[in-house]
């Protein structure tokens, strides 16, 4: 439990592991001449990270492409959950917020788009607009656009 004089955000032996898989069975006969078997390996996105933040302060994740940076910030916003070790928002669950997500900008490797670097924005109960146009409204998503 989280007290007066506890950190803002306190990560103990965080880790994200992921299952890249190679090789998947995109047909039914590979399926079956292969085994039901999918190949795959283990990629840990993070690995025993440990970190307080205390009230008030400020501070930035840095690192290049496939460094973490984007799974650190789903884990600490419950967008995803750790393989091991706990995030402490000292009592506060993000989740219980509405309109909490993150607003990820710049390379996508599934949709092609490579770049140096790329900003998240963890935000709550904000207005964004595309070409003017409203899409998400004081932290909700606009009707259709599910």
């Amino acid at each position: 439990m989280a007290g007066p004089h506890s950190p803002a955000v306190s990560l103990d032996g965080l880790g994200k592991k992921f299952r890249l898989t190679h090789d998947r069975n995109w047909t039914l006969k590979a399926t079956v001449l292969n085994g039901h078997r999918t190949r795959y390996e283990e990629f840990w996105a993070l690995r025993d990270l440990t970190l307080d933040v205390e009230h008030g302060d400020t501070f930035g994740i840095v690192g290049g492409n496939g460094s973490g940076k984007s799974t650190l910030l789903r884990c600490i916003n419950r967008l995803v959950e750790p393989t091991s070790g706990s995030v402490d928002l000292n009592g506060t669950e993000l989740r219980a917020f509405a309109g909490n997500f993150l607003w990820s900008t710049g390379a996508n490797e599934v949709a092609g788009r490579y770049c140096r670097g790329h900003f998240d924005l963890p935000m709550r109960n904000c207005t964004v607009a595309l070409d003017g146009e409203p899409v998400v409204v004081d932290g909700t998503l606009v009707d259709g656009l599910a």
